[in-house]
């Protein structure tokens, strides 16, 4: 499995990134799974363990509004998250994602 995400602030009729003076304005929470199972390469986080079928994984734990720079009235925070998912089996992310991943029991060995 990979994710990625994507996070916009529309202010007004303006699209706006989410860092003011370098500081973000929203800061997710992530989960210690996240932290500690996925590895990041060209805009993917790439799942370390391998989930049996029904199992599902908590990517975020939440958000918080931290810097108050735009009017809540007027402005929308937006985060999406992307997802794919492939068959476990050794060479199905070469083949689709291009990355070699080596799997062993339950965990992924990716190289990025």
């Amino acid at each position: 499995m990979r994710v990625s995400y994507n996070e916009i602030w529309y202010n007004s009729d303006d699209i706006v990134n989410n860092m003011h003076n370098g500081t973000p304005i929203v800061e997710k929470n992530w989960s210690e799974e996240f932290v500690n199972n996925f590895e990041y390469s060209e805009g993917w986080y790439y799942y370390k363990k391998v989930l049996s079928k029904g199992e599902s994984v908590v990517i975020l734990e939440s958000i918080e509004k931290v810097v108050d720079v735009y009017n809540e009235s007027t402005s929308q925070y937006q985060l999406d998250f992307n997802y794919e998912v492939l068959q476990a089996e050794n060479g199905a992310a070469s083949k689709v994602w291009g990355k070699e991943a080596s799997i062993e029991g339950s965990s992924v060995e990716w190289e990025l």
